[in-house]
């Protein structure tokens, strides 16, 4: 949450997150009063890197990677 209040994050923006993630990185955008952007995960699990520019509008503010487990 700090880090997302460090980069200005609030009402009305968006948070393009990935949507293999833990229930807590929606929450707390959720909780900033922005709004979860949730990107299909690829094959790994990892964030689809091919369809984050599709989600990109004028109201993105940040794209947030999520480290979930190490393999």
């Amino acid at each position: 949450m700090l880090l997302l209040h460090w980069y200005g994050v609030t009402r009305g923006d968006e948070v393009i997150i990935p949507a293999y993630t833990y229930a807590a990185t929606v929450l707390v955008v959720m909780h900033l009063g922005a709004t979860p952007v949730i990107v299909d995960s690829d094959s790994e699990y990892n964030i689809d890197v091919n369809q984050i520019q599709n989600k990109i509008t004028s109201k993105t503010k940040v794209i947030m990677p999520v480290d979930i487990a190490r393999l």
